[in-house]
């Protein structure tokens, strides 16, 4: 029982040590780093924006001209172990992230607004977010939008 829990105290350090800097979804979060505006016809953007999600492998579950949705796709993996000679357990954690992103017309000009969704083994999570790793989330997705507009 020490090992387990010397093991749950190491690992609640790591966790918040490793995520020193956290961000949570609010609406102005999104606003702020999950929109980007473009200045092409809606359809070349919700083609291009289309594209990027199946090029970055997830796959499009429902989709109209101003909305789309994924499905969940793994991100990472991780296991721990604890026990001793005679006993073992091992806990494995699949982190998965979803897109919604919508498109926002704006007089000349379209807004794309990227909304991730977060789940752990299958469950969408709530709650604060590692920046770094949020922000290449949406940096890979506009980049690969972006490369789809040129």
């Amino acid at each position: 029982m020490r090992l387990l829990t010397s093991l749950a105290l190491a690992i609640a350090l790591l966790a918040t040590s490793a995520c020193a800097s956290t961000v949570t979804l609010t609406p102005a979060v999104i606003a702020e780093r999950g929109e980007k505006t473009y200045r092409a016809p809606a359809g070349q953007i919700a083609k291009a924006s289309s594209t990027a999600l199946r090029t970055l492998g997830y796959e499009i579950t429902t989709s109209d001209k101003w909305r789309m949705k994924t499905a969940p796709k793994m991100v990472t993996k991780g296991a721990v172990a604890y026990g001793n000679a005679s006993y073992a357990k091992v806990y494995v954690q699949e982190n998965s992230v979803a897109w919604t992103v919508e498109l926002l017309s704006r007089g000349d000009a379209v807004t794309v607004r990227a909304v991730p969704r977060f789940f752990a083994n299958g469950v969408e999570q709530h709650g604060a977010w590692n920046e770094e790793f949020l922000t290449a989330q949406w940096k890979q997705l506009f980049s690969e939008i972006e490369s789809n507009l040129n």
